[in-house]
């Protein structure tokens, strides 16, 4: 199943993938070879099948895209790795600082 966007078209195992592990960052970029390793290891533990490089770029980019962003060789920009959500945050003053939970 897909998803339609206005950004394009966005697998389902690509926009879970997303909802999951990425996080909308303006001025942030993830390069796509890590992002789809990643996705891989992601999709195999979950029981599931890769879809295809090439599926996952065309997905990935489209949720950049709905983010504002682009793809930009070999990464995608607006797009951040949620793991590292709390050093985006204090890095703007926008979260907890000095280990403030």
């Amino acid at each position: 199943m897909t998803k339609h966007s206005p950004a394009g078209i966005i697998p389902a195992s690509v926009e879970v993938f997303a909802q999951i592990k990425l996080i909308a960052r303006a001025g942030s970029r993830i390069n796509i070879a890590c992002a789809y390793s990643e996705y891989e290891r992601f999709t195999r533990g979950r029981g599931g099948k890769p879809i295809s490089a090439a599926s996952f770029v065309a997905g990935l980019t489209a949720v950049a895209r709905g983010a504002g962003g682009m793809r930009d060789d070999d990464v995608v920009t607006n797009l951040a790795w949620l793991e590292n959500r709390h050093s985006l945050l204090t890095s703007n003053g926008a979260g907890p600082k000095g280990g403030e939970q």
